[in-house]
């Protein structure tokens, strides 16, 4: 009888592990969920940290950059938008992953804040390098930050 029971309940641990969801280290970082007005108050204090804030999308642009890579031109394509909240306060974000998001859709972002930055492709001021953004709502539907 007690190998029934312990061979039963060792058959359910091994599967109740084997259903977990995977999650691509890409998009997984410890990120300190924040409102983007202590973002912008204390921006030295996050510099470089993983945050997670939500808001409205707009401004959006699609762009292309070319550069040089050991004498070939390649291209890097990417988005930049802004993340507000009610009030209008904001925060740029940027990726590369053509996300499909769109003016007024309310957003979860997660990723590396970067207060001032200058790479070997471009600079920024004041911007969140995404690694995973999370469609809320909808832009059909009235924005709520929360």
């Amino acid at each position: 009888m007690k190998k029934i029971v312990l061979s039963t309940l060792l058959a359910v641990v091994l599967f109740s592990a084997c259903n977990k969801t995977w999650n691509d280290p890409n998009d997984t970082i410890p990120a300190t969920k924040i409102s983007i007005v202590t973002l912008l108050a204390a921006p030295t204090v996050y510099d470089g940290a993983g945050v997670n804030v939500r808001g409205m999308v707009w401004d959006i642009v699609h762009d292309d950059l070319l550069y040089s890579n050991d004498g070939y031109i390649e291209t890097l394509s990417f988005i930049v938008f802004k993340v507000s909240n009610k009030e209008g306060n904001y925060v740029n974000v940027y990726t590369e992953k053509m996300d499909d998001v769109k003016e007024g859709d309310m957003v979860e972002v997660v990723g590396i804040y970067r207060r001032n930055f200058i790479s070997e492709l471009r600079s920024y001021t004041n911007e969140i390098e995404a690694k995973k953004i999370t469609v809320i709502k909808s832009m059909n539907h009235k924005y709520q930050e929360g």
